[in-house]
């Protein structure tokens, strides 16, 4: 994790790490010298309420000084490469929030959606109301069904319902 959060951090104005449940005095240290704030809560809910639980720590209000806000969650390895490129491009790519790729959904869901391991929210969608009442609906998390039901295959039609543009950095459908 201090590789991860050492080489995003030129594309972080701020890193909030959030760690459910346990955490060694070594592991603690080492978080909080690749971070400007560590929460440490109970594990529950997986990364999506661990996210939720970082909004709503920051406040809605106070998320409205950041240009993008990223959540990413432990699943994620690397960088592989550096991460210039894909930020480069999804900077200037015409969307509100993106993700690495879309997970194309078998029969009977029909909804590729963008995995909740990497996500970026553009300012316009995070400091909408839209946004507010997305986390705030949120259904509990028990299993990791639950995540991907309730929140990873939700949020993308949520959202696309509302209007809000989607992207990735890879093109998802080559490997479909």
């Amino acid at each position: 994790m201090p590789y991860f959060l050492s080489s995003i951090k030129p594309h972080c104005s701020e890193i909030c790490v959030v760690v459910n449940e346990f955490l060694t005095p070594d592991g603690k240290k080492k978080l909080e010298a690749h971070s400007d704030k560590l929460l440490i809560r109970k594990n529950k809910g997986l990364d999506a309420e661990a996210y939720k639980q970082a909004i709503l720590d920051y406040g809605y209000e106070k998320l409205k000084e950041f240009d993008d806000l990223l959540l990413a969650n432990f699943t994620i390895f690397g960088p592989v490469y550096d991460f210039n490129e894909m930020f480069e491009k999804m900077d200037n790519a015409d969307c509100d929030w993106w993700g690495v790729y879309k997970s194309p959904q078998p029969s009977p869901i029909k909804y590729d959606h963008i995995p909740s391991f990497f996500v970026n929210y553009k300012k316009n969608i995070f400091h909408s109301e839209d946004f507010k009442n997305y986390w705030e609906t949120l259904e509990d998390i028990n299993t990791y069904s639950d995540s991907v039901t309730f929140h990873e295959q939700r949020q993308t039609p949520y959202y696309d319902n509302l209007g809000y543009k989607n992207a990735t950095f890879l093109d998802y459908t080559k490997y479909k």
